[in-house]
């Protein structure tokens, strides 16, 4: 026969299993929907106005307020968690990025959903370019997970 303790601590230890497993279950779904919401936005993004935006924050990088420095190499970070900076294109802007990388040979806007990143790698005109996939000349989508 079992005694009132070992009855509360079965209660307790399931009360906190089924809590793990509905957290579990409601995660996984919330990053689906999440990462589908993130690559619909992405994709049907006007990627030709997407590249002009990019090379032209490429060609006045230096006007945008760097959210971290360091070793960077001459690149400027614009962290959106912090505020984006002002000045950002609008059609950047609306797609919500995580951040924003600045360097002289590409731009790199990414996107946070859920454990996966995806994003643009922007090239200045005549560059060829490389990335996971081609999206116009000289826009190009990567996609990785942590």
């Amino acid at each position: 026969m079992k005694t009132n303790i070992e009855k509360i601590v079965i209660k307790t230890l399931s009360a906190v299993m089924i809590t793990a497993i509905i957290s579990f279950i409601g995660f996984a779904v919330w990053m689906k929907y999440d990462n589908k919401t993130v690559s619909k936005r992405v994709m049907a993004a006007d990627h030709k106005t997407v590249l002009k935006a990019c090379r032209e924050m490429m060609q006045n990088k230096d006007k945008y307020q760097p959210a971290r420095t360091g070793n960077l190499k001459g690149e400027i970070f614009i962290d959106s968690f912090s505020d984006i900076t002002p000045g950002v294109p609008a059609i950047i802007q609306d797609l919500d990025p995580a951040h924003i990388l600045l360097g002289n040979d590409r731009a790199e806007v990414y996107f946070q959903a859920g454990l996966t990143h995806m994003g643009f790698i922007a090239y200045p005109e005549g560059v060829k370019g490389k990335g996971q996939k081609k999206l116009i000349d000289g826009l190009y989508l990567f996609v990785f997970s942590d």
